[in-house]
């Protein structure tokens, strides 16, 4: 019985099993041969050994199935992880390709900067980043220099009309 319940992969069955057949041997020494008795008394404690072993064995391979599960559930999150950052960062490159397209360049810069920050060596996000930077710079200094153009103008038309204007000579 105790061979079947450790084939079955039940060590604390076969357990039980063997504790049980020990007592009737031990209770039932009167009637063993010396020889018989030590010879059961030794099978008895093979036994034990095997159950004993096969025990250890389950706890290892207990022990490696979920190491491999908790492997493979970690490996699973992990791409799960890599798929969401690398949807973001498409994300992201969309938006500010739309910003682009409405020439709203401070926001396209913010989408960049939120790219650069999940991976900064992003090529993309890096080339896009100095394009908006140098175009946001000629943004503001063609604003400048119209300022200047038209403050220009003004300056030389009021001088024109003043001097229009004065005194008849």
């Amino acid at each position: 019985m105790s061979d079947k319940s450790l084939a079955g992969g039940a060590p604390d069955e076969a357990q039980d099993h063997l504790a049980r057949a020990e007592l009737a041997i031990n209770q039932n020494r009167q009637y063993f041969a010396e020889t018989e008795f030590e010879n059961l008394r030794k099978r008895v404690a093979d036994m034990k050994a095997k159950i004993s072993k096969t025990r250890e064995e389950l706890l290892i391979k207990g022990r490696e199935t979920t190491t491999k599960r908790i492997q493979e559930e970690a490996a699973a999150a992990d791409k799960t992880q890599r798929q969401e950052r690398e949807a973001k960062i498409v994300e992201l490159i969309d938006r500010a390709r739309a910003y682009q397209s409405e020439l709203r360049y401070p926001e396209a810069l913010q989408a960049i900067d939120q790219l650069l920050f999940l991976d900064p060596i992003n090529p993309t996000g890096l080339l896009l980043r100095t394009t908006f930077l140098d175009i946001i710079q000629y943004q503001r200094h063609n604003a400048t220099r119209i300022r200047g153009t038209t403050a220009l103008a003004a300056l030389s038309n009021d001088n024109t009309e003043a001097l229009s204007s004065g005194p008849n000579l």
